[in-house]
């Protein structure tokens, strides 16, 4: 562990870090405050890496490191320390950005689509996506306890509440979702909300 707590310092010399995790950096402190500012640098660097591997595998991250002069295994310490520090949050780190890109849709018409998924047999993941451009982007999820894809109305209910309040004002809703969620209490709920 004493090699992964090393690697956490920031770089002493910032322009020894890529170009890429500078700029990153410099653009998502406009909407991310996080209480550490250490913690938006390794994210700044996370997801410079992702995006430079193309892959979601922390492993394959680890080339895009280089600049930290760690072995593999302190950077897969690191990244392990950093994705399990409970002061890493989706409403720190993911929502501010996303309140940000979805406000370019105020008064446009929004597509979200909405669907369950399994995972071990045992968990079941509640989602709301935008689509656009071929890709899905979250903007609420649930993870729950449940034996089935097969969610009744009131399980599912918080995630449509959470997807809403994310939503800039005036956007035009059409709601997508498999026949799986033909419930009438749905229907009735997205007649209230205007969604198609």
């Amino acid at each position: 562990m004493s090699h992964g707590k090393i690697c956490l310092q920031p770089t002493k010399n910032p322009m020894s870090s890529p170009r890429l995790h500078r700029q990153l950096f410099e653009q998502l402190s406009q909407w991310i405050v996080p209480k550490d500012r250490r913690h938006l640098q390794v994210f700044s660097e996370i997801v410079a890496a992702m995006l430079m591997a193309q892959s979601a595998c922390q492993s394959h991250w680890i080339p895009y490191f280089t600049h930290r002069k760690c072995q593999a295994r302190s950077h897969l310490e690191r990244l392990r320390y950093f994705l399990n520090n409970p002061k890493i949050t989706a409403e720190t780190f993911y929502a501010p950005v996303l309140q940000f890109l979805l406000a370019a849709w105020e008064g446009e018409e929004i597509t979200l689509t909405f669907d369950t998924s399994m995972h071990w047999n045992e968990f079941c993941l509640i989602q709301v996506c935008i689509a656009w451009g071929g890709r899905s982007i979250p903007i609420a999820h649930d993870v729950i306890e449940h034996g089935s894809a097969s969610v009744s109305f009131e399980k599912y209910l918080p995630t449509l509440v959470a997807a809403q309040k994310m939503l800039p004002k005036n956007v035009k809703v059409k709601f997508l979702a498999d026949r799986g969620f033909g419930h009438g209490e749905l229907m009735r709920w997205l007649n209230e909300q205007g969604w198609e």
